[in-house]
């Protein structure tokens, strides 16, 4: 094993040299790559606990939990871990197992390997010694879990008062006198008979045990076979939910069960009737936060409260029909990954309905031209119909689709904030039920940004932080820096994967960069694109091209995400729904190391896809139905997990599906900055953008096949736009 030694040896340099180069204490360019080049040379790596002594920071973090059973603490330290990775600190995580004897131990092994600071998730007994520890030591020590408040010092408390009302309320309405299985330290036992005085009369049935399925099904059984008045259980976590089930099936009782947990569709469904959660990721992310900005400077005590939800559970089977109807229903869809989900839950639908579902796929142009014929000729050939956001107002004037009126009051709340107006209404009358997200974001493979000799070449380079790219700008500067062509030292071929052709897809990158720049294609009624600002805009457009693969053009957003996954390139611009399978490990090369921020200019295309009803159809109300259902919240989850993403709010929010849809925490600010396609008087007409689609895509193409020159690509933009 190569030693600081033999690198100061081959790069010809002293011993003292090396060890400031590795701690970042020089700005000689030359001397940091010859020292660079000999440690890659001889596979060098520094030894982390030897540079720590040196330095007044180890960049370690210790995490105390007390088992790493439970999915709550799982997704706690897993969030924690992820976001003090960003921040340039390592995790050491400690196991207490409940015990306050060991827990004194994690602390003390962790305060002599000199950790930076030390988040607790305390198992409840150790309150003065943690007092005394948090008096005389100066190791910043942050306190994370039910009641964390009650130890002083800096904390982030979850709090289940406000979700228990809530189970109790439901409980009460249902008439199910609950009994509760917990967690000792989940709640102060007598803040819960309070709760349970509000909603019923008598004492309160509590058992607190210790967090395992066998205590649980122990405290559930002799509970049940004691207690014939307990009409539902509220278990305090997974593994007690789990012996709680068992045990009432021992005993032959069909009894709810409330469990506190984190969500899990999967394990949720068919087991209980409602779940109670904490958002347990998100203190990860703000304890790594804090406790990395108390280890740094002096800070303010941390006093944070995450307030635990009450959700009940919606079952697949909400709004399908009781009885087998049979029949058959014709869908008219577009060729995307949406697509596959939406075929996969039709054969769900069929077999519990008897309805047979027949999906015809159609590539953008193809569908297009089918949804005119369809209208142009009144055919009742297709029953539901799926179609791009901007085709919905001219469909929709020219009565080429059914008003939505007969779906219940209230369905369209559950949708992300103003996603039913942007996607589905004219004239104030519901035509089309959001199907196919179009938040269009970027996506970069994660490690490439946090590589610290990357980050410091960067640096040299460039003068500036290698950063996941907020502009144009500096998108096509870490393009480069990621193209080997341009930079030997990259360990990847490309810097980005894009498509190009006459097509939608070319154009909508084009006008990214041109909305950006403060740019458009119509403004006050006129055209405007051959602008200063589109010349600015085409500019970096074309330099991007310089930056992708050259043997290989990719035509379309299926293409891309294809490509993208080889792991070949360090970033793409796409939208959410066409990246469905980057984080699947069984297709992707990079599942599991999928960054994604806001696209640089923050100007992206609102994108997206409606499903309708065809007015024409001979079944409108069995469409009306299905479409109801597969739009609806029972389905959300299955139909976000089999490829497509659900657009319903609480679907979004929930943990289960950051591991599947890591980018879903920038939907709501990726719609809320996006811009409409719209055309002179502020008009979304789908005639006229299908014809722009080719005349900017086309004019691009020739010029990134060097055809044309950027002034004459205006001029023709122009002139033909003109022509409409």
């Amino acid at each position: 094993m190569a030693t600081i030694k033999d690198v100061a040896s081959a790069a010809g340099v002293s011993v003292g040299t090396v060890s400031n180069v590795l701690n970042g204490k020089t700005n000689n360019a030359g001397l940091i790559e010859r020292v660079e080049e000999a440690m890659e040379a001889l596979g060098y790596r520094p030894d982390a606990k030897a540079r720590s002594l040196k330095n007044t920071r180890s960049r370690m973090i210790g995490f105390i939990v007390p088992n790493i059973e439970q999915a709550e603490l799982t997704a706690l330290l897993s969030a924690a871990e992820e976001r003090m990775e960003g921040l340039g600190y390592h995790l050491t995580v400690k196991i207490s197992r409940n015990n306050r004897i060991l827990e004194r131990k994690c602390i003390e092994q962790l305060l002599m390997e000199r950790a930076d600071g030390i988040v607790l998730y305390p198992c409840g007994e150790n309150e003065s010694y943690l007092k005394e520890t948090l008096r005389k030591e100066k190791t910043p020590l942050l306190f994370v879990g039910p009641d964390a408040e009650a130890y002083g010092g800096s904390y982030i408390s979850i709090k289940y008062e406000k979700a228990f009302a809530k189970a109790l309320e439901e409980c009460r309405r249902r008439n199910e006198r609950p009994a509760f299985i917990l967690e000792r330290g989940m709640i102060k036992k007598d803040v819960l008979e309070e709760l349970y005085r509000h909603d019923f009369q008598g004492e309160a049935v509590i058992r607190q045990i210790d967090c395992s399925g066998e205590k649980g099904f122990h405290a559930a059984y002799t509970l049940l076979e004691q207690r014939e008045d307990v009409g539902a259980i509220i278990a305090g976590n997974a593994p007690i939910a789990r012996g709680t089930l068992r045990a009432a099936r021992l005993c032959g009782k069909n009894i709810p069960v409330i469990a506190a947990k984190e969500r899990s569709w999967i394990e949720d469904e068919e087991a209980y009737c409602a779940v109670i959660y904490a958002d347990h990721r998100r203190a990860g992310r703000l304890a790594a936060e804090k406790i990395v900005k108390a280890a740094e400077e002096t800070a303010d005590p941390c006093r944070e409260y995450i307030d635990a939800d009450y959700k009940t559970t919606a079952e697949l089977n909400t709004g399908i029909p009781a009885k087998k109807e049979g029949g058959k229903l014709a869908l008219c869809l577009f060729d995307c990954p949406v697509t596959d989900a939406v075929k996969l839950m039709a054969d769900i639908y069929s077999r519990r309905t008897g309805t047979q579902l027949e999906v015809k796929a159609l590539p953008y142009d193809a569908l297009n031209e089918r949804l005119e014929q369809i209208g142009r000729e009144k055919s009742a050939a297709e029953d539901i119909l799926m179609a791009d956001i901007v085709w919905m107002e001219d469909m929709a004037r020219e009565n080429r689709l059914l008003s939505l009126s007969g779906l219940p009051k209230g369905y369209a709340d559950g949708f992300l904030d103003a996603l039913v107006t942007k996607y589905g209404t004219f004239d104030g009358k519901l035509y089309g039920l959001p199907v196919m997200s179009g938040a269009m974001m970027l996506f970069y493979q994660k490690d490439l940004f946090e590589d610290v000799g990357l980050k410091r070449l960067y640096r040299r380079r460039y003068g500036r932080e290698l950063l996941p790219p907020a502009t144009w700008e500096a998108y096509n500067r870490v393009a480069e820096f990621f193209t080997r062509e341009y930079n030997e030292r990259s360990p990847i071929p490309y810097g980005i994967t894009a498509i190009r052709g006459n097509n939608i897809y070319t154009t909508i990158g084009f006008l990214t960069r041109l909305w950006a720049c403060g740019g458009d294609v119509f403004r006050g009624g006129r055209i405007c694109i051959n602008s200063e600002s589109a010349r600015r805009a085409l500019k970096n457009f074309a330099e991007s091209y310089r930056y992708v693969r050259k043997d290989k053009i990719i035509y379309n957003y299926n293409e891309a995400e294809r490509e993208f996954m080889n792991g070949e390139s360090a970033m793409i611009v796409s939208y959410d729904s066409h990246m469905v399978n980057v984080s699947d490990s069984s297709k992707s090369k990079v599942a599991g190391n999928i960054g994604c921020a806001l696209i640089p200019g923050r100007k992206p295309v609102l994108g997206g896809w409606y499903m309708g009803i065809n007015p024409y159809s001979e079944r409108t109300k069995e469409a009306l139905t299905f479409l109801q259902w597969l739009c609806g919240e029972g389905a959300a989850v299955p139909f976000s997990l089999l490829g497509g993403l659900s657009l319903r709010t609480d679907c979004i929010q929930r943990e289960d599906m950051a591991a599947v849809y890591p980018w879903k925490k920038f939907l709501s600010e990726t719609y809320e900055i996006s811009r409409m396609r719209t055309c002179p008087g502020n008009r979304i007409k789908r005639g006229v953008w299908s014809a722009c689609n080719h005349i900017i895509g086309g004019e691009l193409e020739r010029l990134l096949e060097e055809k044309q020159g950027m002034e004459e690509a205006l001029v023709n933009m122009e002139a033909s736009l003109k022509q409409l």
